[in-house]
C-alpha cells in the first residue's frame, strides 16, 4: 500500500465516484482497508507552502508539475489528479470565472484538509470522504433531473388535455391544432426553464458561442497533429532512404544527418513556440469575455436604489467586480505581452528556418549527383511534405477565421450574460422573497405541504428553503450553486460550511451581532437556528435597524408563516448568504 501511486489511486477513486465500489473494491484485496493511508499526512505548512501557481500553469499546460513535483512530493500528484477532474474543478471555480484561479485552488485544498474535522493535515480519509461526496452530490442531481423531466411531461399532458377539453367539439381540427400549438409552447418553456437550471448538460441542447469556440481549438489542435504526423512520415522517408542507400558517402549521410538536424530542432523550437502563442491567444479571448461578462454586470448593478439592503449587496459585489476586473486586466496586459515577445520570436525562427532549408537542399543535391535515382525520390518526397505544409497552413487558416468570429460572438454573449446577472442582483432577495411568501399557509393538515417534499411526510422546513431557490433560480435562467439544498437542515449548514459560505453568528458579541444585522444581513439570507431543540431553517424577509427581522419559514406550526426574530436570539447559529447560493 505505501508504495502505491498516489495519483492513480485518486483517478480510480474518482472514476467510482458515481458507483457504490470504494477504495477497498479497487485494490481487490480483503486486507486494505479505505482508511488505510496511502501517503504521509500532508501538514498545512505545506499547504500554505505549495506554488499554486505553478501548479495551475501545469494543468493548463498539460504538462508535469516538476517545480512542486521535487518539492512536495505526493501533493503535486493529489492536486493534478484532483483538478483535472472536471467536477472537482466546477467546485474549487467559485466564482465561475476564467477557471480555477491560484487563490480558488489554495482555499479548496485548504477547505479539503478539514473533511475528516481535522484541517490541521491533509489525509487519504480526507480525500476519500471528499470524492463519496461528490457522489452524494450527483445522484442527488441525477435524481432531481428525473423528477423534473417527469413533472414536465405531466405539465405537458395535464395542458394538453385541458385545452382539448375547453376546445370548440365543432371544430375538432381547430382543437387538434390548438394543443398541438399549445404543446410547442409548453415544451419551449419547459426547456426554457430546464436548460436554466444548475445541470451542466444543458448544453448539449443549445450550445453556446464559448462552446463552439472550444470545439474550434479542438479542430485546429487535431488538424495540426494529423497534419505533423503525416509530414514526419514523409521525413522519416526520406532519412531511411538516405541512410540506407549504398552509393551514398558516409561523409555525406553524417553531413546530411547533422543539417537535417539542425532544422527538425529549429522546426521543433517554431511549433513549440506557435502552439504556446494560440495557447495565449486562446487565454486572452477568454480573458476578455471574462472581463466583457463582468462588466456588463457592473454596469447594471444598482446602489442609488432606496431599498438599502440592495444597494448593501451591490455594494459589495461591485467592489468584488472592481477588484477582478483590475486583476484581470493585469493578467490581460502580461497575455498581451507574452503574445507580442512569441510572435517576434517567431518571425525570427521563421528567417533561421528558411537559412537552414537551404542548408538541407545544398546537401540533397549533394546526394543527388551520388545517387541520381534517390535523387529523384528525394524531389517526389520534398514536393509531397511541401503540399502537406501548404495544405496545413490553408487548413489552419480557415479555422483560425472561425474561432475569431466566434470567440467575437463569444465576448458579445459573455457580456449579455454579465448585464442580466447584474439586472437580477437588483432585485434577486425581494424575488425571492416574494415567491415565498406566494405559499404563505401552506400547511400540513390539509397535505398541501408535500408540495415541497415530493409527497414524503417527514419535517420540512428545509425542503421548503430548497424548493423556493431552486424554483426561484429556474424561473429567473439562474444557477444554484453545486450542491446546494436538502431535506435536511444539517445538510444545508454543513455545504455552507464545507464550501466556506457560512456565516457563524452563534459566538458573536452583541455589538458584533449588531453590526453584522446592519452590514451583512440582506433580504434572501437562508437562516439557520435551533427551534426547541431541533435544528431550523428559513428565509429573511425584512430588516430594521435595531437587529430585529422578519422571516418566512416551512413548518413553522406545521404551515409556511412569517415570524420575527432577533439578532441576539441565543438560539441563532447563523446564514449562508444568498448570494453564495444563486447566482
Amino acid at each position: 500500500m505505501a508504495n502505491l501511486d498516489v495519483s492513480k489511486y485518486i483517478l480510480k477513486r474518482l472514476e467510482q465516484a458515481n458507483s457504490s465500489k470504494t477504495s477497498a473494491d479497487y485494490f481487490s484485496s480483503s486486507t486494505t482497508k479505505s482508511n488505510t493511508s496511502i501517503f504521509d499526512d500532508i501538514s498545512f505548512s505545506n499547504l500554505e507552502n505549495f506554488d499554486y501557481t505553478s501548479a495551475i500553469d501545469a494543468l493548463t499546460s498539460g504538462k508535469a508539475d516538476s517545480a512542486n513535483k521535487a518539492k512536495n512530493g505526493d501533493l503535486s500528484s493529489i492536486f493534478q489528479s484532483l483538478m483535472s477532474n472536471d467536477q472537482v474543478q466546477e467546485l474549487a471555480d467559485t466564482d465561475g470565472v476564467d477557471g480555477v484561479s491560484e487563490d480558488e485552488a489554495k482555499a479548496f485544498m485548504q477547505n479539503l484538509a478539514g473533511y475528516d474535522g481535522d484541517a490541521t493535515s491533509l489525509t487519504q480519509n480526507d480525500i476519500d470522504e471528499f470524492i463519496d461526496s461528490i457522489s452524494v452530490t450527483t445522484e442527488s442531481d441525477l435524481e432531481k433531473l428525473i423528477k423534473e423531466a417527469f413533472q414536465r411531461v405531466e405539465d405537458d399532458l395535464a395542458e394538453q388535455k385541458l385545452l382539448a377539453q375547453s376546445a370548440p367539439k365543432s371544430t375538432s381540427s381547430a382543437s387538434s391544432s390548438s394543443s398541438a400549438g399549445s404543446t410547442s409552447g409548453s415544451t419551449s418553456r419547459s426547456n426554457s426553464n430546464y436548460n436554466s437550471g444548475t445541470n451542466s448538460s444543458s448544453k448539449t441542447q443549445t450550445k453556446t458561442a464559448a462552446d463552439e469556440v472550444e470545439e474550434l481549438r479542438k479542430q485546429r489542435s487535431e488538424t495540426i497533429s494529423d497534419a505533423d504526423k503525416k509530414i514526419e512520415q514523409k521525413q522519416s522517408k526520406k532519412d531511411k532512404l538516405i541512410a540506407d542507400d549504398n552509393k551514398i558517402s558516409s561523409e555525406l549521410k553524417a553531413e546530411y544527418s547533422s543539417q537535417q538536424k539542425a532544422l527538425s530542432d529549429i522546426q521543433s523550437k517554431l511549433s513549440d513556440t506557435q502552439s504556446s502563442l494560440a495557447t495565449h491567444k486562446a487565454s486572452l479571448a477568454d480573458l476578455e469575455a471574462s472581463i466583457a461578462a463582468l462588466e456588463g454586470e457592473k454596469g447594471q448593478l444598482k446602489t442609488d436604489t432606496k431599498n438599502s439592503k440592495v444597494n448593501k449587496e451591490n455594494k459589495s459585489r461591485l467592489s468584488k467586480i472592481k477588484e477582478s476586473l483590475t486583476a484581470k486586466k493585469e493578467k490581460k496586459t502580461k497575455l498581451s505581452e507574452k503574445i507580442k515577445n512569441e510572435e517576434a520570436k517567431i518571425t525570427k525562427l521563421q528567417a533561421q528556418e528558411k537559412e537552414q532549408q537551404k542548408n538541407v537542399k545544398n546537401v540533397e543535391k549533394q546526394i543527388s549527383e551520388q545517387s541520381p535515382s534517390l535523387g529523384k525520390k528525394i524531389d517526389s518526397l520534398n514536393s509531397s511534405i511541401k503540399e502537406l505544409k501548404a495544405q496545413k497552413t490553408k487548413d489552419v487558416a480557415k479555422i483560425d477565421e472561425k474561432i475569431e468570429a466566434k470567440e467575437k460572438a463569444q465576448k458579445k454573449e459573455a457580456k449579455q450574460a454579465g448585464v442580466n446577472k447584474g439586472k437580477m442582483a437588483n432585485d434577486v432577495g425581494s424575488g425571492l422573497v416574494d415567491l415565498a411568501s406566494k405559499y404563505m399557509g401552506i400547511n400540513e393538515k390539509d397535505g398541501s405541504y408535500k408540495m415541497f417534499t415530493n409527497g414524503r411526510t417527514e419535517s420540512w422546513c428545509a425542503d421548503f428553503v430548497t424548493y423556493v431557490v431552486k424554483e426561484y433560480a429556474k424561473e429567473n435562467g439562474l444557477k444554484v450553486a453545486s450542491g446546494f439544498g436538502s431535506p435536511a437542515v444539517s445538510n444545508l449548514m454543513s455545504w455552507a460550511q464545507k464550501n466556506g459560505v457560512f456565516d457563524n453568528t452563534s459566538k458573536m458579541s452583541n455589538n458584533q451581532k449588531l453590526d453584522y444585522a446592519k452590514n451583512n444581513l440582506s433580504v434572501g439570507d437562508v437562516i439557520i437556528w435551533k427551534s426547541n431543540g431541533a435544528s431550523h431553517t428559513g428565509i429573511v424577509k425584512s430588516i430594521k435597524s435595531d437587529g430585529t427581522f422578519t422571516t418566512v419559514e416551512g413548518n413553522s406550526s406545521d404551515q409556511v408563516k412569517s415570524n420575527k426574530k432577533s439578532i441576539y436570539d441565543k438560539s441563532l447559529t447563523g446564514f449562508i448568504k444568498l448570494s453564495d447560493i444563486v447566482s
